[in-house]
């Protein structure tokens, strides 16, 4: 099913859009809402500074939303909200909404992309464990699948969560590698699974 099939369908059966979609869970792209959600995120003074990664563009943070804003063109180049919440007893983070723009080329340290450099710098160091959403976009399988490969690289911990059965289940790479098609999928059954990454 197509990322663009699987938000009407979802709008259809649940009334929104799924959480964790590229591109298509805001209307960002269109020039007029970019620019009036820039000026309200601009004029925010609770806002810290995460890095500038040239004259004009800087990540910033806010309570609960992540952005990349580029003075220059007053645009949004990059957008996440993200919740904290105990999962299973452990405090998490989970990313709730989350666009990019196509356009983005930016890489920050170590080669990392924005939406990679805030999965691990920025985000993961806010809490003991970061959680994907139950239901997943193409993209944002693809997203959790690169974010999963490089914490194996690194010796991090990956877990499966069942919310229904309320169990925890540390993964390991054979097993990742020969089930990892059990974990996603557009049905309501895969919202109470989710996995976990933590240090």
């Amino acid at each position: 099913m197509s990322e663009e099939r699987l938000v009407k369908a979802l709008k259809k059966v649940v009334g929104m859009a799924p959480m964790n979609v590229f591109e298509t869970n805001f209307n960002f792209k269109v020039k007029e809402v970019n620019l009036s959600v820039y000026k309200k995120l601009s004029k925010k003074t609770n806002k810290k500074l995460i890095t500038e990664l040239s004259e004009g563009i800087n990540l910033w943070q806010f309570p609960s939303e992540i952005a990349l804003l580029d003075d220059n063109k007053k645009q949004i180049l990059y957008y996440v909200q993200f919740k904290k919440q105990n999962v299973l007893s452990v405090p998490s983070i989970t990313q709730i909404k989350l666009w990019r723009s196509p356009l983005i080329r930016y890489s920050i340290s170590d080669g990392f992309s924005v939406t990679s450099y805030v999965f691990w710098k920025v985000l993961l160091p806010m809490a003991t464990m970061l959680v994907s959403d139950g239901l997943q976009t193409y993209a944002g399988r693809r997203f959790w699948e690169d974010q999963i490969a490089y914490a194996f690289k690194k010796g991090y911990h990956i877990y499966v969560i069942d919310q229904n059965r309320k169990t925890k289940k540390e993964l390991f790479f054979d097993e990742w590698e020969n089930s990892k098609d059990y974990y996603w999928g557009d049905d309501e059954k895969f919202q109470a699974i989710k996995i976990g990454i933590s240090e």
